[in-house]
């Protein structure tokens, strides 16, 4: 009887560490949607939000919400150009980094060679590099070549991100493939461009599909580069949100319900995309470091 409420009170003790974690990680998310909806929580977080009147508690704060900041973003010119070119950057960039990056993945699970240990620590160095110490040089050549606030230019910039991404978690598919049917397509006599086309991509199509949304949401969040290296041509969804809002691609002074609200708006997609290849992503990232 004493063990089982031991071991009862170390599994409730555990469960409200995990809540406890949860609603820390939670909250940020959680009040930024209320703030959209012009809901004012400022008072209560500042500590002064619950007065006392006639020993009656009083909120100080507001708890009506309102969709209006949602119906600015979408009726204002400005936050429909800023995801036309948050889109337009992120599928170019994850495009052609499929194009480098697949034959590449394929070629470290398929073959055998040397160097191969080289070029596969070289990959997932990329992915390791700090933004911060390769944006002055990037900013400076940008300035230099005219890519700054175009479209190419961030293009290339992201494959810094996307490359690695791209040919890591491709590998990984690759090499769940069996030995059989690349031996079978070798011995008829089909070359390695027919067994990528025609065997291998086709087998992997799911392993694709998520290798691509998951590079796009990366791009689609990104602040950093965006931040320095586009204009007002190429302002992205992230630079745009955070700098403030205005009708017709102009800019206001920077309010917390208009960051809130564009926030919240180009959150849900990247989580929906998430949430719909999740198993696809532990699949690939497990698979990566398994072969």
């Amino acid at each position: 009887m004493a063990k089982t409420y031991k071991q009862n009170l170390r599994k409730a003790r555990r469960y409200i560490i995990y809540i406890l974690i949860i609603l820390w990680i939670l909250w940020p998310i959680a009040i930024m949607i209320l703030e959209s909806f012009r809901m004012d929580l400022s008072p209560l977080l500042a500590g002064r939000g619950i007065m006392f009147i006639g020993n009656v508690p009083f909120f100080s704060g507001g708890f009506r919400p309102s969709i209006i900041n949602y119906f600015e973003a979408f009726t204002f010119a400005a936050f429909p150009r800023l995801v036309l070119n948050s889109t337009i950057i992120a599928l170019a960039s994850v495009v052609t980094c499929l194009f480098i990056g697949t034959p590449t993945a394929y070629a470290l699970a398929r073959f055998k060679f040397r160097g191969k240990g080289v070029l596969e620590f070289m990959v997932l160095t990329l992915r390791t590099i700090s933004p911060f110490a390769v944006i002055v040089p990037f900013y400076w050549i940008y300035g230099q070549t005219g890519l700054w606030d175009t479209y190419p230019g961030m293009m290339i910039i992201y494959w810094v991100i996307n490359l690695p991404i791209v040919v890591w978690m491709m590998r990984g598919f690759f090499a769940d493939i069996p030995k059989d049917i690349w031996e079978a397509a070798t011995l008829y006599g089909a070359s390695e461009f027919t067994i990528l086309r025609r065997i291998a991509l086709p087998l992997v199509v799911p392993g694709l599909i998520a290798t691509v949304i998951f590079a796009f949401v990366l791009t689609w969040n990104e602040f950093l580069y965006a931040s320095i290296l586009t204009g007002p041509a190429t302002k992205t969804v992230t630079k745009g949100i955070w700098f403030g809002m205005g009708e017709a691609g102009g800019f206001k002074i920077v309010e917390w319900d208009d960051i809130n609200t564009g926030g919240v708006l180009a959150f849900i997609p990247a989580v929906a995309l998430i949430l719909v290849i999740r198993r696809y992503l532990v699949r690939g990232f497990t698979l990566g470091s398994a072969h």
